[in-house]
């Protein structure tokens, strides 16, 4: 377990990584706002950050929060955060849908603050205490 334990964490490490480009990529191809590509890009950057969300919430945090190794509250904190950055996906796909490149362009570019953010909170405060108890 303790292998897995670092494995994952490993894993997600790199995928907030990929996600961060991901998000980028996307970002950058606004100003073309072809509709259909942002949509492919979208539905791939969902899939991946809900695979991502998944192994956190169904892995890693049960497993941390029974070793006592992060704070309950924190890992409620985190677990909110990914909810406030799925809504902001559905408001991405809201406003492409609405053909709002404006909108689009605020969305992602809150999006990408708070994706900042939640993974400096993940890899500062979560990771570290499980690398310290290996």
């Amino acid at each position: 377990m303790i292998n897995m334990l670092y494995d994952l964490t490993m894993k997600l490490i790199y995928e907030h990584r990929s996600l961060a480009s991901d998000l980028k990529s996307i970002e950058n191809s606004i100003n073309t706002f072809d509709i259909n590509y942002l949509s492919s890009l979208l539905n791939e950057f969902r899939s991946k950050l809900s695979n991502h969300i998944i192994d956190e919430e169904s892995v890693l945090f049960p497993e941390i929060a029974n070793r006592n190794l992060v704070d309950h509250s924190l890992l409620s904190h985190i677990m909110q955060q990914h909810l406030d950055i799925l809504e902001h996906l559905d408001k991405l796909e809201l406003a492409l849908s609405a053909n709002n490149q404006k909108s689009f362009k605020e969305i992602i570019t809150h999006l990408k603050i708070i994706l900042e953010e939640h993974h400096k909170l993940e890899e500062m405060e979560v990771f570290p205490n499980i690398d310290s108890s290996l």
